[in-house]
Formats: C-alpha cells, sequence, structure tokens
C-alpha cells in the first residue's frame, strides 16, 4: 500500500515476480520474505552502470567517472568488470554521438491508474520505471532500456515482458510510443572497450498493436489476482536466504518451497499466451 490507505501501486517487478513463479510472490510480497545477503556482482555492476548512463545525460562525463571512482574506491575493484566502466562508457558517448536517437527524459516512472472492476474500495496504480526517453530523427517516441550483457543478442527482447509492460503504459498515458530501444553495453571484455567497434549496441524493437493487447490480456488475468491478495492479512516472518528460481513454468520449481508449492499461475488460463509469445520468437529466427 501506498501513503494512502486506499491506494494499491503494482509496479512491473512484482508483476514479473508472479509470472515467474506464485511461491515466490507469495513469500516475498504477502509474507516479506527477502533474499539476505550481498547482491551478486552482475546486479552491483548493473545498477552502477544505470547510474553513470544517468549521470552522464544530466552532468557530464566526468561527473560520470567520479561517481565510478567513488562507488569503486578509485580503482574499479581492481579485478572483474567494473575496471572496464569508464571506458565502456566512452563507447556509449560515441554510439550516442553517432545514433539517430536524443535522449528527452531520463530515469522516470510511469504511473497508470488500473480499472480493476472487484468489489474492494481501492485505487490500483500501475508503475515502471524506465530509464529513458528516446526522440528518433523521424520524429518517434521510444522507451530507452540501458543492459549490461556478456553477449550481444535481440531475440530474447522481441516479446519482451518489460517492454511490453512499459509500452502498454505509455500508450495509456497517450505518449505514441514505438516501442522500446535497447542499448547493451557488453561486459566480460578480455581487452580494453576503447579498442573495441562492438561494445556498444542499440535494438530498436517495435511492438505491434496486438501484441500489446494480447499482454494486456495477460495482465487482465494477473493483476486481479494480485489485488485480491494485497487485501489479506499475511504475517510477516524473518528474512531468510531463497535459492534462485526457475523462469520457465513448465520446467519445474527449484525453490526453498517446493514442497509446500502453490503451483504455477493459472498454468491453464496463461499457457496460450506464452506459447503464443513462443511462436512469435520463432517466426522472427526464421525471417
Amino acid at each position: 500500500m501506498s501513503e494512502r490507505s486506499n491506494v494499491v501501486e503494482i509496479h512491473y517487478s512484482e508483476i514479473a515476480d508472479r509470472l515467474r513463479c506464485e511461491r515466490l510472490h507469495f513469500n516475498k510480497y504477502r509474507r516479506q520474505i527477502f533474499p539476505v545477503g550481498p547482491p551478486s556482482e552482475n546486479m552491483v555492476l548493473g545498477r552502477l552502470w544505470h547510474k553513470m548512463i544517468q549521470v552522464k545525460h544530466k552532468e557530464g562525463r566526468q561527473a560520470a567517472v567520479d561517481l565510478w571512482e567513488a562507488e569503486t574506491g578509485g580503482v574499479g575493484l581492481a579485478v572483474g568488470d567494473y575496471r572496464w566502466l569508464p571506458a565502456m562508457l566512452d563507447k556509449y558517448s560515441e554510439w550516442y554521438a553517432a545514433s539517430a536517437y536524443r535522449v528527452l527524459l531520463s530515469e522516470r516512472e510511469l504511473r497508470v491508474p488500473y480499472a480493476h472492476g472487484l468489489p474492494v474500495d481501492v485505487v490500483v496504480v500501475l508503475v515502471g520505471s524506465i530509464d529513458r526517453l528516446y526522440l528518433d530523427s523521424d520524429g518517434q517516441y521510444w522507451i530507452g532500456e540501458d543492459k549490461t550483457t556478456a553477449q550481444f543478442g535481440n531475440r530474447h527482447l522481441l516479446m519482451d515482458k518489460q517492454g511490453l509492460t512499459y509500452t502498454l503504459l505509455a500508450d495509456e498515458l497517450g505518449l505514441p510510443v514505438q516501442g522500446m530501444l535497447y542499448v547493451q553495453a557488453k561486459k566480460h571484455n578480455p581487452l580494453d572497450p576503447r579498442t573495441r567497434t562492438d561494445t556498444v549496441k542499440s535494438y530498436p524493437i517495435p511492438f505491434s498493436e496486438d501484441a500489446v493487447g494480447r499482454w494486456a490480456e495477460m495482465l487482465d488475468i494477473v493483476l486481479p489476482q494480485i489485488i485480491l491478495e494485497r487485501m489479506e492479512a499475511i504475517e510477516k516472518v524473518e528474512p531468510r536466504m531463497l535459492r534462485r528460481f526457475n523462469p520457465l513454468p513448465w520446467m519445474g520449481c527449484f525453490c526453498d518451497y517446493e514442497s509446500e508449492c502453490l503451483g504455477w499461475l493459472n498454468k491453464r488460463d496463461v499457457s496460450e499466451l506464452y506459447e503464443w509469445r513462443a511462436k512469435v520468437r520463432d517466426d522472427a529466427r526464421e525471417e
């Protein structure tokens, strides 16, 4: 709940967790059980990269490098991918200068009321945090998403749940975006990224009206369940470490709660839409 007791905010991350595993969602959002311990190196790296890009657009390159030095102690943590971030930032700047895209907004939230039609006295607001809003040379809008990656590719993005959700939210706000612009920066470079030409690539992924509409159908299945569950009082417990979760419903669950698993989210209801997403990806591979 937000500060207003009758307002429920549902962020994209919660939707993604619900689709990933119902038991994960139950423990994380209803019982308030969260993983404990330090975040993974990839997560820390990704967060720092996002911060550097944001500062670069607002205050310039030097401010972004100063942030990197402050976060890493000035040595880039000595090992790993952190030391390459300033060089990756230079490659990002080269990409941006030569691209057809210009940043209009950075690090903003999209907030859209959701008409749930349920017999509960709550106002539901869907929330999505976008990295950037771009305007291309043809006057079209794109929602930008910055990613660090070990290998370039866009097939997994063709029906990206996050991209579809943000495009849907933008449409509801009257912002005619074409889709998502994914800007990937390659990590794990064995050589200084300044000497490489394949450090940063961008993939504009337009989402059709049909794709966004089908995704809206998926959300209309998931969101009412989330809302009703928010109305239930669940006892909170002490945080505990959770293992990784398998994101594919038909491949089994590998979480700590498999012996008491609630089962996958209405598998029969959503399986058709999962199959439809898979077919879109397969068709794209054949083109």
